[in-house]
C-alpha cells in the first residue's frame, strides 16, 4: 500500500486540478499511475492511501476537514491487506469529518468505519487556531517569492550568463 500527501497531489483546495504542486505532486500522481499500470498489467495488488492531517486531534479550521485519526489509518492499512480482490485502488486518508473534501465511498464499501469524528475537536481547534498569528494569504507570499525571484536575477545577471 503506498501512501502519499493528498495536498501535494491535489494541491491546496479541494477543487485544484491534480499535481500543481510541483515535484511532490507529480511524484505522487506518478506513483499511483505506476500502481494502475502493474495492476492492470500484472494483477498486483497496488491500493494507494493518500493520507491527510495525521494525529491525535485537528488542531485548526482547515484540519477539521482533512483530519486522520491513528486508528482509522491503521483500518485503512487493513483493508488493502484483507482484501486481495482489489488492484488498484485509491483511499483518501481521513476519518470521520463532516466538513471533508473528499469522497472516500469506495473504503466505506470496503469495510472502512472510521472512529474518528472530527467535530469532536471543534471547539479545541478554533480555540488552538485563535492563538496563531496572522497568515499571510497565497497572493501575498506568490509577490513576495516573485519579488526575491526577481531580485536575485538582477544581482546574478541575466540568466544567458550576461552580467548586467
Amino acid at each position: 500500500m503506498r501512501w502519499a500527501s493528498i495536498r501535494a497531489i491535489t494541491g491546496s483546495e479541494p477543487t485544484s486540478r491534480r499535481g500543481r504542486t510541483a515535484a511532490t505532486g507529480v511524484s505522487k500522481v506518478f506513483g499511483e499511475a505506476v500502481g494502475a499500470l502493474y495492476a492492470t498489467s500484472t494483477g498486483l495488488a497496488s491500493p494507494a492511501c493518500g493520507s491527510a492531517i495525521f494525529g491525535d486531534k485537528p488542531l485548526d479550521h482547515r484540519r477539521l476537514s482533512i483530519w486522520l485519526k491513528p486508528e482509522d489509518l491503521v483500518q485503512l492499512c487493513r483493508i488493502g491487506l484483507d482484501h486481495p480482490d482489489i488492484r488498484f485502488e485509491i483511499f483518501y486518508g481521513a476519518s470521520y469529518n463532516e466538513r471533508s473534501w473528499w469522497d472516500n465511498h469506495r473504503a466505506y464499501d470496503l469495510g472502512y468505519r472510521p472512529t474518528g469524528r472530527a467535530e469532536d475537536f471543534r471547539e479545541h481547534a478554533f480555540a488552538e487556531q485563535a492563538n496563531w498569528p496572522p497568515i499571510r494569504s497565497a497572493i501575498s507570499i506568490r509577490a513576495a517569492r516573485s519579488a526575491a525571484w526577481s531580485s536575485t536575477a538582477t544581482r546574478a545577471g541575466s540568466w544567458t550568463g550576461n552580467s548586467r
